[in-house]
């Protein structure tokens, strides 16, 4: 089972993945007096699915996410799931974002005395104008809820 995600893994054609399984399965069958202990039901048992089709992630509109890999294939450099909007920053903004992340990421403590190193925390008024992709992000969530909202009344 193992065995077959790791080629699965490095992106080996259904093909080549019989083909190893098979070299596998002859080499074993070769050693005699030895206990050998095969998983041999996880393709189809719920950890990678049996069918081709169902190894791949697909967007709501059904099309299939293509990995760096094939993208590469194909001549482009976009790979993954884009933005259905893109929100350009500039240097100076992706630092005052980074800086008000970290700071709302810092773990503390539970005796941390803030008298002598106060901690420095964000509201969410001013994260959101520090991290114009999270407000823009957000507005987008809101019309959706807004729309459906709309859509039930």
């Amino acid at each position: 089972g193992v065995y077959v995600s790791n080629l699965m893994y490095i992106k080996k054609r259904d093909e080549e993945i019989i083909e190893n399984i098979s070299l596998f399965l002859r080499k074993i069958s070769t050693l005699r007096n030895k206990i050998i202990y095969v998983v041999s039901n996880e393709v189809g048992g719920g950890i990678v699915p049996a069918s081709k089709s169902g190894r791949y992630y697909y967007l709501p509109s059904g099309q299939r996410v293509k990995s760096q890999d094939e993208a590469k294939k194909e001549g482009k450099e976009d790979w993954g799931v884009g933005p259905d909007i893109e929100v350009k920053l500039r240097s100076d903004e992706i630092k005052k974002m980074f800086d008000v992340q970290r700071d709302n990421d810092v773990l503390v403590k539970a005796d941390h005395n803030k008298e002598a190193a106060p901690l420095k925390r964000h509201t969410i008024e001013e994260s959101l104008s520090a991290d114009p992709q999270l407000a823009v992000g957000l507005l987008v969530v809101e019309s959706k809820l807004i729309q459906v909202s709309s859509e039930i009344h």
